[in-house]
Protein backbone atom coordinates (compact mmCIF):
# COMPACT_ATOMS: atom_id res chain seq x y z
CA UNK A 1 0.00 0.00 0.00
CA UNK A 2 2.91 2.27 0.90
CA UNK A 3 4.66 2.21 -2.81
CA UNK A 4 1.33 2.05 -4.24
CA UNK A 5 1.07 5.63 -2.35
CA UNK A 6 4.39 6.82 -3.23
CA UNK A 7 4.32 5.86 -7.30
CA UNK A 8 0.77 7.96 -7.29
CA UNK A 9 2.04 10.83 -5.49
CA UNK A 10 4.88 10.79 -8.05
CA UNK A 11 2.21 10.66 -11.11
CA UNK A 12 0.06 13.19 -9.34
CA UNK A 13 2.83 15.81 -8.87
CA UNK A 14 3.94 14.60 -12.57
CA UNK A 15 0.87 15.37 -14.25
CA UNK A 16 0.16 18.86 -12.37
CA UNK A 17 3.31 20.15 -13.31
CA UNK A 18 2.24 19.26 -16.76
CA UNK A 19 -0.45 20.86 -16.92
CA UNK A 20 0.95 23.74 -15.55
CA UNK A 21 3.26 24.48 -18.04
CA UNK A 22 0.87 23.53 -20.92
CA UNK A 23 -1.34 26.09 -18.98
CA UNK A 24 1.40 29.07 -19.34
CA UNK A 25 2.41 27.90 -22.35
CA UNK A 26 -0.87 28.21 -24.27
CA UNK A 27 -1.80 31.69 -22.15
CA UNK A 28 1.85 33.08 -23.24
CA UNK A 29 1.10 32.70 -26.57
CA UNK A 30 -2.40 33.45 -27.07
CA UNK A 31 -1.94 37.16 -25.15
CA UNK A 32 1.40 37.55 -26.38
CA UNK A 33 3.22 38.40 -23.20
CA UNK A 34 6.27 36.08 -21.87
CA UNK A 35 6.67 36.61 -17.95
CA UNK A 36 4.43 38.07 -14.79
CA UNK A 37 1.17 36.96 -14.34
CA UNK A 38 -2.02 36.45 -16.23
CA UNK A 39 -3.52 38.96 -14.86
CA UNK A 40 -0.58 41.30 -16.50
CA UNK A 41 -0.51 39.36 -20.17
CA UNK A 42 -4.41 39.59 -20.31
CA UNK A 43 -4.70 43.85 -19.15
CA UNK A 44 -2.03 44.26 -21.52
CA UNK A 45 -3.27 42.60 -24.81
CA UNK A 46 -5.15 44.68 -27.06
CA UNK A 47 -9.11 44.06 -26.35
CA UNK A 48 -9.53 42.59 -29.99
CA UNK A 49 -6.87 40.31 -29.11
CA UNK A 50 -8.72 39.26 -25.85
CA UNK A 51 -11.65 38.69 -27.77
CA UNK A 52 -10.27 36.11 -30.47
CA UNK A 53 -8.89 34.48 -27.41
CA UNK A 54 -12.36 33.47 -26.65
CA UNK A 55 -13.57 33.16 -29.59
CA UNK A 56 -11.10 30.72 -30.33
CA UNK A 57 -12.15 29.06 -26.99
CA UNK A 58 -15.90 28.80 -27.44
CA UNK A 59 -14.60 26.62 -30.67
CA UNK A 60 -12.37 24.53 -29.17
CA UNK A 61 -14.90 24.23 -26.17
CA UNK A 62 -17.79 23.05 -28.84
CA UNK A 63 -15.97 20.94 -30.98
CA UNK A 64 -13.89 18.88 -28.43
CA UNK A 65 -16.37 18.22 -25.77
CA UNK A 66 -18.93 17.66 -28.80
CA UNK A 67 -16.44 14.79 -29.84
CA UNK A 68 -15.89 13.41 -26.30
CA UNK A 69 -19.16 13.25 -26.19
CA UNK A 70 -20.14 11.88 -29.38
CA UNK A 71 -16.87 9.03 -30.27
CA UNK A 72 -15.78 8.13 -26.70
CA UNK A 73 -16.80 6.17 -23.93
CA UNK A 74 -19.20 7.76 -21.90
CA UNK A 75 -16.98 9.85 -18.94
CA UNK A 76 -17.27 8.83 -14.90
CA UNK A 77 -16.57 11.18 -12.06
CA UNK A 78 -15.08 11.14 -9.12
CA UNK A 79 -17.68 10.57 -6.96
CA UNK A 80 -18.67 7.71 -9.28
CA UNK A 81 -15.27 6.12 -9.64
CA UNK A 82 -15.09 6.07 -5.53
CA UNK A 83 -18.30 4.48 -5.36
CA UNK A 84 -19.60 3.89 -1.63
CA UNK A 85 -17.63 1.83 0.85
CA UNK A 86 -20.64 -1.13 0.07
CA UNK A 87 -20.43 -1.06 -3.30
CA UNK A 88 -17.52 -0.90 -6.12
CA UNK A 89 -17.08 2.22 -8.47
CA UNK A 90 -17.45 2.61 -11.91
CA UNK A 91 -14.09 3.07 -13.36
CA UNK A 92 -12.61 6.02 -15.69
CA UNK A 93 -11.90 5.46 -19.01
CA UNK A 94 -8.44 6.73 -19.28
CA UNK A 95 -7.94 8.86 -22.98
CA UNK A 96 -11.29 9.85 -22.70
CA UNK A 97 -10.71 11.31 -19.24
CA UNK A 98 -7.10 12.73 -20.34
CA UNK A 99 -8.65 14.77 -23.72
CA UNK A 100 -11.39 16.21 -20.83
CA UNK A 101 -8.66 16.97 -19.07
CA UNK A 102 -6.45 19.17 -21.47
CA UNK A 103 -9.91 20.84 -23.12
CA UNK A 104 -10.46 22.14 -19.34
CA UNK A 105 -6.81 23.45 -19.14
CA UNK A 106 -6.50 24.81 -22.79
CA UNK A 107 -9.57 26.42 -22.78
CA UNK A 108 -8.67 28.20 -19.19
CA UNK A 109 -5.22 29.23 -20.56
CA UNK A 110 -7.44 31.13 -23.64
CA UNK A 111 -9.92 33.13 -20.64
CA UNK A 112 -12.59 30.55 -19.88
CA UNK A 113 -13.54 31.74 -16.53
CA UNK A 114 -13.81 27.94 -15.07
CA UNK A 115 -11.66 26.20 -13.04
CA UNK A 116 -8.18 24.95 -13.56
CA UNK A 117 -8.21 22.72 -11.07
CA UNK A 118 -10.70 19.50 -12.05
CA UNK A 119 -7.98 18.72 -14.87
CA UNK A 120 -5.58 17.13 -12.83
CA UNK A 121 -7.86 15.99 -10.02
CA UNK A 122 -9.64 13.62 -13.00
CA UNK A 123 -6.65 12.47 -14.52
CA UNK A 124 -4.79 11.61 -11.20
CA UNK A 125 -7.47 9.80 -10.33
CA UNK A 126 -7.77 8.21 -13.74
CA UNK A 127 -4.19 6.75 -13.46
CA UNK A 128 -5.08 5.65 -10.00
CA UNK A 129 -8.02 3.67 -11.21
CA UNK A 130 -5.91 1.88 -14.02
CA UNK A 131 -3.10 1.00 -10.81
CA UNK A 132 -5.60 -0.42 -8.70
CA UNK A 133 -7.10 -2.63 -11.75
CA UNK A 134 -3.90 -3.84 -12.65
CA UNK A 135 -3.15 -4.32 -8.83
CA UNK A 136 -6.28 -5.87 -8.37
CA UNK A 137 -6.93 -3.24 -5.41
CA UNK A 138 -10.57 -3.36 -4.36
CA UNK A 139 -12.87 -2.22 -1.93
CA UNK A 140 -12.50 0.40 0.89
CA UNK A 141 -8.49 0.28 -0.23
CA UNK A 142 -9.00 1.27 -3.81
CA UNK A 143 -11.29 3.96 -2.66
CA UNK A 144 -8.86 5.36 -0.56
CA UNK A 145 -5.90 5.33 -3.21
CA UNK A 146 -8.35 6.87 -5.94
CA UNK A 147 -9.67 10.09 -3.58
CA UNK A 148 -5.61 10.11 -2.74
CA UNK A 149 -5.13 11.08 -5.89
CA UNK A 150 -7.25 13.13 -6.77
CA UNK A 151 -6.57 15.20 -3.52
CA UNK A 152 -2.84 15.30 -4.68
CA UNK A 153 -3.77 16.42 -8.39
CA UNK A 154 -5.00 19.43 -6.59
CA UNK A 155 -1.89 19.87 -4.43
CA UNK A 156 0.54 19.51 -6.89
CA UNK A 157 -1.30 22.42 -9.04
CA UNK A 158 -1.92 24.58 -6.37
CA UNK A 159 1.12 23.80 -4.33
CA UNK A 160 -1.20 23.29 -1.21
CA UNK A 161 0.01 19.42 0.43
CA UNK A 162 -2.27 20.04 3.40
CA UNK A 163 -5.45 21.62 1.28
CA UNK A 164 -5.28 18.68 -1.21
CA UNK A 165 -4.88 15.93 2.13
CA UNK A 166 -7.92 17.94 3.38
CA UNK A 167 -10.00 17.88 0.34
CA UNK A 168 -9.14 13.83 0.01
CA UNK A 169 -10.77 13.64 2.99
CA UNK A 170 -13.57 15.99 3.85
CA UNK A 171 -15.20 16.02 0.13
CA UNK A 172 -13.96 12.84 -1.48
CA UNK A 173 -14.03 10.57 1.39
CA UNK A 174 -16.32 12.03 3.83
CA UNK A 175 -14.17 10.44 6.45
CA UNK A 176 -11.05 11.23 8.51
CA UNK A 177 -10.16 7.64 9.32
CA UNK A 178 -6.40 7.02 10.14
CA UNK A 179 -6.77 4.50 7.15
CA UNK A 180 -7.27 7.73 5.24
CA UNK A 181 -5.53 10.40 6.69
CA UNK A 182 -2.13 8.76 6.50
CA UNK A 183 -2.40 8.27 2.55
CA UNK A 184 -4.15 11.26 1.55
CA UNK A 185 -1.28 12.89 3.23
CA UNK A 186 1.67 11.35 1.95
CA UNK A 187 0.37 11.07 -1.58
CA UNK A 188 -0.48 15.01 -1.57
CA UNK A 189 3.18 15.68 0.40
CA UNK A 190 4.77 13.43 -2.14
CA UNK A 191 2.91 15.11 -5.38
CA UNK A 192 3.12 18.71 -4.46
CA UNK A 193 6.77 18.10 -3.90
CA UNK A 194 7.27 16.30 -7.57
CA UNK A 195 5.41 19.74 -8.88
CA UNK A 196 7.18 22.31 -7.14
CA UNK A 197 10.46 20.29 -8.93
CA UNK A 198 9.37 20.48 -12.15
CA UNK A 199 7.37 23.95 -11.98
CA UNK A 200 8.68 26.61 -9.35
CA UNK A 201 6.81 27.04 -6.26
CA UNK A 202 5.51 30.84 -6.37
CA UNK A 203 2.72 31.78 -4.42
CA UNK A 204 -0.82 31.89 -6.38
CA UNK A 205 -1.93 35.27 -4.91
CA UNK A 206 0.13 37.84 -2.78
CA UNK A 207 -1.11 39.67 0.08
CA UNK A 208 -0.02 42.14 2.44
CA UNK A 209 0.16 41.91 6.28
CA UNK A 210 -3.31 41.76 7.91
CA UNK A 211 -3.37 42.75 11.40
CA UNK A 212 -7.04 41.33 13.38
CA UNK A 213 -8.06 43.67 15.62
CA UNK A 214 -11.75 43.23 17.47
CA UNK A 215 -13.39 44.99 14.34
CA UNK A 216 -11.66 42.38 12.52
CA UNK A 217 -13.97 39.23 14.60
CA UNK A 218 -16.88 41.60 14.85
CA UNK A 219 -16.65 41.95 10.76
CA UNK A 220 -16.39 37.91 10.56
CA UNK A 221 -19.63 37.35 12.63
CA UNK A 222 -21.82 39.79 10.61
CA UNK A 223 -20.11 38.89 6.94
CA UNK A 224 -20.63 35.27 7.26
CA UNK A 225 -24.43 34.79 7.07
CA UNK A 226 -24.88 37.76 3.99
CA UNK A 227 -21.50 35.70 2.49
CA UNK A 228 -23.68 32.50 2.81
CA UNK A 229 -26.90 33.53 1.14
CA UNK A 230 -24.71 35.25 -1.85
CA UNK A 231 -22.70 31.50 -1.91
CA UNK A 232 -26.08 29.84 -2.02
CA UNK A 233 -27.45 32.26 -4.88
CA UNK A 234 -24.10 31.16 -6.97
CA UNK A 235 -24.64 27.74 -6.03
CA UNK A 236 -28.08 27.49 -7.56
CA UNK A 237 -27.08 29.66 -10.20
CA UNK A 238 -24.22 27.49 -11.48
CA UNK A 239 -25.95 24.14 -11.00
CA UNK A 240 -28.89 25.52 -13.28
CA UNK A 241 -26.61 26.58 -16.07
CA UNK A 242 -24.77 23.21 -16.06
CA UNK A 243 -27.63 21.49 -16.16
CA UNK A 244 -28.91 23.90 -19.00
CA UNK A 245 -25.89 23.14 -21.08
CA UNK A 246 -26.43 20.64 -24.63
CA UNK A 247 -24.43 17.36 -25.29
CA UNK A 248 -25.23 17.00 -28.74
CA UNK A 249 -24.70 19.49 -31.89
CA UNK A 250 -26.14 22.21 -30.48
CA UNK A 251 -23.23 22.47 -28.19
CA UNK A 252 -20.82 23.81 -31.01
CA UNK A 253 -22.96 26.66 -31.79
CA UNK A 254 -23.91 27.57 -27.98
CA UNK A 255 -20.32 27.21 -26.68
CA UNK A 256 -19.18 29.65 -29.10
CA UNK A 257 -21.88 32.24 -28.83
CA UNK A 258 -21.15 32.08 -25.03
CA UNK A 259 -17.25 32.53 -24.98
CA UNK A 260 -17.93 35.20 -27.48
CA UNK A 261 -19.89 37.25 -25.40
CA UNK A 262 -17.62 36.38 -22.32
CA UNK A 263 -14.72 37.85 -24.75
CA UNK A 264 -16.82 40.90 -25.00
CA UNK A 265 -17.15 41.32 -21.64
CA UNK A 266 -13.62 41.40 -20.95
CA UNK A 267 -13.10 43.73 -23.61
CA UNK A 268 -13.73 46.38 -21.16
CA UNK A 269 -13.04 44.05 -18.46
CA UNK A 270 -9.74 41.81 -18.68
CA UNK A 271 -9.68 41.10 -15.00
CA UNK A 272 -12.33 38.44 -15.47
CA UNK A 273 -10.47 36.07 -17.28
CA UNK A 274 -8.92 33.02 -16.25
CA UNK A 275 -9.73 30.68 -13.52
CA UNK A 276 -10.16 33.78 -11.08
CA UNK A 277 -6.92 34.54 -9.59
CA UNK A 278 -6.74 37.54 -11.70
CA UNK A 279 -9.92 39.27 -10.32
CA UNK A 280 -9.30 37.44 -6.47
CA UNK A 281 -6.36 39.08 -6.50
CA UNK A 282 -7.91 42.78 -7.60
CA UNK A 283 -9.97 42.02 -4.03
CA UNK A 284 -6.92 41.44 -2.05
CA UNK A 285 -4.79 44.53 -3.72
CA UNK A 286 -7.74 46.65 -3.16
CA UNK A 287 -6.61 48.76 -5.81
CA UNK A 288 -9.86 49.59 -7.65
CA UNK A 289 -13.29 51.46 -5.64
CA UNK A 290 -16.33 50.02 -4.84
CA UNK A 291 -18.15 50.48 -8.33
CA UNK A 292 -15.39 48.63 -9.83
CA UNK A 293 -15.28 45.94 -7.11
CA UNK A 294 -19.10 45.42 -8.12
CA UNK A 295 -18.88 45.58 -11.64
CA UNK A 296 -16.28 42.52 -11.45
CA UNK A 297 -18.16 40.42 -8.91
CA UNK A 298 -21.23 40.88 -11.18
CA UNK A 299 -19.26 39.92 -14.29
CA UNK A 300 -17.28 37.50 -13.10
CA UNK A 301 -20.44 35.80 -11.55
CA UNK A 302 -22.04 36.19 -15.55
CA UNK A 303 -18.78 34.84 -17.25
CA UNK A 304 -19.13 31.81 -15.07
CA UNK A 305 -22.71 31.26 -16.09
CA UNK A 306 -21.96 31.76 -19.32
CA UNK A 307 -19.21 29.51 -19.60
CA UNK A 308 -21.61 26.88 -18.09
CA UNK A 309 -24.64 27.49 -20.34
CA UNK A 310 -22.42 26.94 -23.48
CA UNK A 311 -21.37 23.70 -22.20
CA UNK A 312 -17.64 24.61 -20.98
CA UNK A 313 -16.12 22.34 -18.45
CA UNK A 314 -13.73 23.25 -15.43
CA UNK A 315 -14.10 23.82 -11.29
CA UNK A 316 -15.70 26.01 -9.24
CA UNK A 317 -13.08 26.22 -6.54
CA UNK A 318 -10.68 29.39 -7.97
CA UNK A 319 -14.03 31.18 -9.55
CA UNK A 320 -15.72 30.90 -5.63
CA UNK A 321 -12.23 32.38 -4.25
CA UNK A 322 -12.67 34.74 -6.89
CA UNK A 323 -16.17 35.22 -6.12
CA UNK A 324 -15.60 35.56 -2.24
CA UNK A 325 -12.59 38.17 -2.42
CA UNK A 326 -14.57 40.47 -4.27
CA UNK A 327 -17.46 40.52 -2.22
CA UNK A 328 -15.45 40.93 0.82
CA UNK A 329 -13.75 43.91 -0.61
CA UNK A 330 -16.70 45.49 -1.83
CA UNK A 331 -18.32 45.09 1.70
CA UNK A 332 -15.27 45.36 3.34
CA UNK A 333 -15.00 49.33 1.44
CA UNK A 334 -18.24 49.79 2.62
CA UNK A 335 -17.27 48.89 6.79
CA UNK A 336 -14.13 51.11 6.08
CA UNK A 337 -16.11 54.15 6.02
CA UNK A 338 -17.68 53.58 9.05
CA UNK A 339 -14.20 52.20 10.84
CA UNK A 340 -11.53 54.14 9.58
CA UNK A 341 -7.90 52.37 9.37
CA UNK A 342 -9.40 49.29 8.48
CA UNK A 343 -7.58 47.52 5.92
CA UNK A 344 -9.81 46.02 3.20
CA UNK A 345 -7.61 42.95 2.11
CA UNK A 346 -8.33 41.51 5.59
CA UNK A 347 -12.25 41.41 4.39
CA UNK A 348 -10.75 40.02 1.00
CA UNK A 349 -9.12 36.79 2.82
CA UNK A 350 -11.97 36.13 4.84
CA UNK A 351 -14.59 37.16 2.22
CA UNK A 352 -12.85 34.08 -0.18
CA UNK A 353 -12.53 31.29 2.53
CA UNK A 354 -15.96 31.86 3.23
CA UNK A 355 -17.59 32.28 0.40
CA UNK A 356 -15.51 28.61 -0.32
CA UNK A 357 -16.65 26.48 2.30
CA UNK A 358 -20.22 27.29 1.65
CA UNK A 359 -20.25 27.56 -2.00
CA UNK A 360 -18.14 24.14 -2.64
CA UNK A 361 -19.43 22.92 0.86
CA UNK A 362 -16.25 22.21 2.27
CA UNK A 363 -15.69 24.70 5.24
CA UNK A 364 -12.06 22.83 6.36
CA UNK A 365 -10.57 22.85 3.12
CA UNK A 366 -11.57 26.29 2.22
CA UNK A 367 -9.55 27.33 5.32
CA UNK A 368 -6.83 25.47 4.52
CA UNK A 369 -6.76 26.49 1.27
CA UNK A 370 -6.93 30.58 1.16
CA UNK A 371 -4.40 29.73 4.10
CA UNK A 372 -1.99 27.99 1.85
CA UNK A 373 -2.78 30.00 -1.51
CA UNK A 374 -2.12 33.28 0.32
CA UNK A 375 0.36 32.51 2.98
CA UNK A 376 -2.00 35.01 5.04
CA UNK A 377 -1.08 35.53 8.73
CA UNK A 378 -1.96 32.88 11.04
CA UNK A 379 -3.83 35.27 13.27
CA UNK A 380 -6.52 35.49 10.60
CA UNK A 381 -7.24 32.27 10.86
CA UNK A 382 -10.00 32.70 13.91
CA UNK A 383 -11.94 35.41 12.02
CA UNK A 384 -11.72 33.34 8.39
CA UNK A 385 -12.90 30.00 10.58
CA UNK A 386 -15.82 32.11 12.11
CA UNK A 387 -16.91 33.35 8.67
CA UNK A 388 -16.63 30.48 7.01
CA UNK A 389 -18.66 28.63 9.70
CA UNK A 390 -21.39 30.82 9.92
CA UNK A 391 -21.47 31.08 5.92
CA UNK A 392 -21.76 27.30 5.15
CA UNK A 393 -24.32 27.25 8.09
CA UNK A 394 -26.55 29.64 6.23
CA UNK A 395 -25.86 27.86 2.71
CA UNK A 396 -27.02 24.65 3.88
CA UNK A 397 -30.13 26.08 5.74
CA UNK A 398 -31.11 27.73 2.70
CA UNK A 399 -30.58 24.79 0.67
CA UNK A 400 -32.74 22.38 2.74
CA UNK A 401 -35.51 25.10 2.91
CA UNK A 402 -35.73 25.52 -0.72
CA UNK A 403 -35.70 21.51 -1.33
CA UNK A 404 -38.13 20.74 1.23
Amino acid sequence: MSAIVAVLGVTSGVVGGLLVILLHAVQHLAFGYSEGLFLYGSEQAPAWRRLVCLMLAGLIAGVGWWAVYRWFKPLVSIGSALGREDTEGRRMPFWPTVVHGLLQIVTVALGSPLGREVAPREISAAIADRVTEWLGVLGHPRRVLIASAAGAGLAAVYGVPLGGAVFTLEVLLVSFAWSAVIPALACSAIAAGVAAAIVPDDLQYTVGHTPVTTSVWFWAVVFGPLCGLAAWAFRWFTRRCAASAPRDWQLIPRAFAAFTTVGIISMVLPQILGNGKAAAQVGFDHTVGFWMLLALLAARVVAVGLALLGGGQGGLLTPAIANGSLLGALVGTLWSGLNPGAIVTTYALIGAAAFLAAAQRMPATAILLVFELTRMDAAMLGPAMVAAAGSAAIERALANRVRH
